[in-house]
């Protein structure tokens, strides 16, 4: 009965209007979508059974699994590093350890210990030992071999193995620089044909130069009067030094005028040779150089090795020095100009006509009293017979131009800032018919005057300019037509006729008078109606033909001074076909055009060019030839 009264009383509860009696009994409303049947009452007997499980895995059973595959990867990992870790290498097992100095003197014997250790578990294979060397390295066995790298095989190095092996060479080079020697052991391994490597660096200072060089007497400098000054060399190693070049590099401005010994190369490469131990070597420079007042210019030299392939470079620069100049102003300034052309150094051809001028100017503030000029004309080129001065005297004894206060009343007394000019000329010789090597003339001005100061006292002042003028040498080239005579058998008719070829010789001969030349080059080109036949004599001569462009090309190479004078001239003979056109009927026609030779004067350093007219059927040197023989008949 209680439960029905309690049903009851919870029926009053649900329906009862009255909101003190309708109590929440533990409903709330649905949220959309949400339905309020449990899963389970929708569910058939078989999906129930189809449901997994939701249990709760037990900590010690997670442990106990994670321990399982823990233990399983250990085991795996082991049998793998047991059974297939034997055949691993690496490149960090194999130990390179180098023993030697850390400073050397230039030209010194450096000797380097090299231990080889493999660490690894198994063989290294066919190991080789690399030893390369920076720039500047020599065998020691032969010092003109230069050393760039050495290998050597090692062969098999087993595990835990060293191998010891002692490497020497000579470091040349300039004082207290580091030079870097690299060492590398490559190695390959069993059932590889990779290479592998393991490489190590080793630093040596070479704390002295083989050779050492000093500058003496440089210092300050008037503007366009010469000075002189010396290099000393010396050999600082007890073995000696071989091949020493040095090679200066002037500032600009400046003009050389004269050295003793005379450079080998372009004024500035001197081929010293060997130098015994503490054998020292000087060369003395004469120069002007040209500037403005406390203007600085820097000399600078350098000693090593010469480059085999660039006689104006080093290949291995022992010691450099630099040497710096203040420029000042002269108390007469002077312009030399020669043809028009100021400059520090001028190339004329053998018997040109040189016409000069010296503008001359007063630059101290104070009177210059007694003036003199004195042109001088140094050198056998110098055609004595030419020279003039103009309003001045020329001493043929002397060689000397000479302007003063006997011949320019204004010579008298020069005030501040007063200038002028003076003008004279010359003529150079015919090259060729004296036969003169490296044909030069040293002109040489020198002023000389009593200065006078503002309170009466006087000084004698000099001041010099010299200008150095050389004389290109005569590369020539001749070229002749031949038809009966000459290396080959020319064929067809003579005179030629219309489209019919015939065939001619052409000679070329080359020759040079006063320089040295290198780099020859004869070139010329063939017409449509041309054809090369490519016989040439002799053969291996340098002679080749561009068939595109026409072009005949003969690469002389040196041709050394007095060619075709004292000694035989360069030549080379060629054979072309002609085949006229009715066109040319009457005519000569021309058989080689724009011919020319060039080449490199190593004296005058300038590139020189010779062009000759072209070559027609016209021959001169057979007179067997029936007349008419140049013009083509029909």
């Amino acid at each position: 009965m209680k439960d029905k009264g309690r049903i009851e009383s919870l029926r009053k509860q649900l329906y009862s209007r009255k909101k003190s009696e309708a109590k929440e009994v533990g409903r709330r409303s649905l949220r959309p979508g949400e339905e309020r049947t449990p899963r389970a009452w929708k569910e058939t007997p078989i999906e129930r059974k189809m449901r997994p499980s939701k249990k709760r895995q037990s900590p010690l059973k997670v442990f106990f699994i994670f321990s399982i595959i823990f233990f399983l990867g250990s085991t795996l990992f082991g049998a793998i590093y047991f059974f297939g870790g034997k055949n691993l290498i690496s490149s960090e097992n194999v130990d390179i350890e180098i023993q030697g100095p850390t400073a050397i003197g230039g030209g010194e014997e450096l000797s380097l210990q090299i231990t080889i250790t493999n660490k690894n578990p198994t063989t290294l294979e066919a190991a080789d030992l690399l030893v390369e060397y920076p720039e500047g390295a020599r065998a020691p066995e032969n010092m003109e071999r230069e050393l760039s790298r050495y290998r050597e095989s090692l062969g098999d190095i087993a595990p835990g193995d060293r191998v010891k092996k002692t490497v020497r060479a000579v470091f040349f080079g300039e004082e207290n620089t580091q030079q870097r020697i690299k060492v590398t052991v490559e190695y390959r391994t069993a059932g590889s044909n990779a290479i592998f490597y393991s490489e190590k660096e080793y630093e040596v200072t070479l704390s002295s130069a083989p050779v050492s060089i000093s500058v003496r007497s440089l210092g300050e400098v008037t503007s366009g009067q010469e000075f002189s000054f010396s290099i000393a060399v010396n050999a600082n190693v007890s073995e000696g030094v071989e091949d020493i070049v040095v090679v200066a590099e002037y500032p600009f401005g400046f003009t050389l005028t004269s050295a003793q010994p005379r450079p080998a190369f372009s004024n500035s490469v001197w081929d010293i040779g060997d130098l015994r131990p503490g054998e020292e070597r000087i060369i003395d420079i004469s120069g002007t150089i040209v500037g403005q007042e406390n203007d600085k210019r820097t000399f600078r030299f350098d000693v090593g090795v010469g480059d085999e392939l660039d006689v104006k470079k080093l290949a291995t620069t022992f010691v450099s020095v630099a040497r710096e100049v203040t420029i000042q102003r002269p108390f007469i300034g002077t312009i030399i100009t020669l043809n028009n052309e100021d400059d520090t150094a001028y190339v004329f051809e053998g018997g040109e006509r040189v016409v000069g001028s010296i503008a001359w100017k007063n630059n101290l503030p104070d009177t210059v009293s007694n003036v003199q000029i004195e042109a001088r004309l140094i050198g056998e080129a110098v055609d004595e017979s030419t020279v003039f001065g103009e309003r001045g005297f020329y001493n043929s004894v002397t060689d000397t131009i000479r302007w003063g206060r006997d011949t320019l009343e204004d010579f008298a007394l020069v005030n501040p800032s007063e200038a002028g000019i003076l003008r004279f000329g010359f003529s150079g010789k015919n090259i060729a018919a004296y036969a003169i090597e490296n044909p030069e003339i040293l002109l040489e001005v020198t002023v000389r005057g009593t200065r006078v100061s503002e309170t009466g006292d006087t000084e004698t002042i000099t001041s010099r300019v010299s200008r150095n003028i050389r004389f290109s040498s005569d590369l020539a080239l001749a070229g002749q037509v031949l038809r009966t005579t000459g290396p080959f058998v020319n064929t067809g008719p003579i005179p030629p006729v219309a489209e019919q070829e015939s065939t001619y010789t052409i000679v070329w001969t080359v020759t040079n008078t006063a320089n040295h030349v290198s780099g020859a080059q004869v070139t010329a080109t063939l017409p449509s109606y041309v054809r090369w036949l490519g016989n040439i004599s002799p053969q291996g001569s340098g002679l080749t033909f561009n068939e595109n462009a026409r072009t005949l090309t003969w690469n002389i190479g040196e041709v050394a001074q007095g060619v075709g004078v004292g000694i035989s001239p360069k030549e080379v003979a060629f054979q072309v076909g002609l085949t006229p056109s009715v066109s040319q009927v009457g005519q000569a026609p021309v058989l080689i055009e724009a011919q020319g030779v060039s080449g490199f004067d190593q004296f005058t350093d300038a590139r020189i060019f010779n062009e000759i007219p072209s070559l027609s059927i016209r021959i001169f040197s057979e007179s067997s030839l029936p007349s008419g023989h140049d013009r083509v008949i029909q």
